[in-house]
């Protein structure tokens, strides 16, 4: 997997950190655009490929799928987020977080007209709503 990785995004090589304890499971942070402490997340570990930004994540790949079609699938959500193609919501009830959700950009004022406290976090810009 490390290698479909790098073939793709050869510029996150000096990114790339491995697990201590788990042979071939790797973590890269890729700070986004609008702040350090806001990262990208990809992690392998146990046979599965997992993407994170922000409260959301999501896992590609299982023992029945092969890594080059799991990458693939992982590919198109990185790259929909740092092209600000999909945006994380997150909801939060009396300043607690309870759920996040991948939204298209396209639908970034239906969510932000939604009220309570939502969060959407692009990759570029993000935008509070309470």
């Amino acid at each position: 997997m490390l290698a479909l990785v790098l073939k793709a995004y050869p510029q996150w090589e000096n990114l790339i950190r491995i697990y201590d304890g788990y042979k071939e499971a790797f973590y890269i942070k890729i700070p986004s655009s609008q702040s350090s402490k806001l990262t990208l997340g990809i992690s392998t570990i146990h046979e599965e490929l997992t993407v994170g930004y922000g409260n959301y994540h999501s896992h590609f790949g299982w023992s029945d799928v092969p890594d080059e079609e799991a990458f693939r699938l992982a590919k198109e959500m990185i790259d929909e987020i740092v092209n600000n193609k999909v945006l994380v919501a997150e909801f939060y009830e009396n300043g607690e977080f309870y759920q996040s959700e991948i939204i298209e950009f396209e639908e970034l004022d239906t969510y932000l007209s939604l009220g309570g406290d939502v969060k959407i976090i692009g990759w570029n810009k993000s935008y509070v709503v309470r």
